[in-house]
């Protein structure tokens, strides 16, 4: 990602005033980004997972540089957005039309709209209703997987991550 973003060559074309913006993979991707190249002014991450404890340490000055940048808006109930370690702002968000997934369905980023009609107009207004923090339960699941994938060692910890992957998947 980052490769890519930096063969855009966007400051050699004028632009400096960049956004980065993903949503879940792309989310971390778009943080990632930003920390690792300064042309980045701002990233928004939509339920992005966080960044490994080995990527903390070796990254921690860029870390405290660049982390005021990166705004996490979330879904209360969304369980990709705990796994591992979130650098900047948090923002959660109550999550609606949940489908016959339920909470499987927490993290497609429909769930952060509920709908209105505008009496105005009659058209169809979209809002985001933030709440305090994430939900009880998922902050029970951060604490369990991220103690468990500390306990691991390196290798061990790959194939944790390939099946939490896999099951988030």
């Amino acid at each position: 990602a980052l490769a890519w973003f930096q063969s855009l060559e966007l400051e050699k074309k004028g632009y400096f005033m960049i956004t980065v913006i993903g949503h879940s993979k792309g989310g971390n991707k778009a943080q990632y980004i930003t920390l690792m190249d300064s042309i980045v002014r701002r990233c928004v991450s939509f339920d992005g997972q966080g960044l490994s404890d080995e990527f903390l340490e070796i990254n921690k000055e860029y870390i405290a540089k660049y982390q005021w940048k990166i705004t996490n808006h979330n879904v209360m109930f969304d369980f990709v957005n705990p796994l591992l370690n979130s650098v900047g702002e948090k923002i959660y968000y109550q999550g609606f039309d949940y489908g016959e997934g339920k909470f499987f369905e927490s993290h497609c980023p429909n769930t952060y709209f509920t709908y209105r009609i505008d009496k105005e107009t009659g058209k169809k207004k979209a809002n985001m209703i933030k709440v305090p923090d994430c939900a009880d339960e998922i902050r029970e699941m951060n604490l369990f997987f991220n103690s468990y994938l500390r306990s691991l060692n390196p290798e061990e910890k790959t194939k944790a991550m390939d099946v939490i992957g896999t099951l988030v998947e």
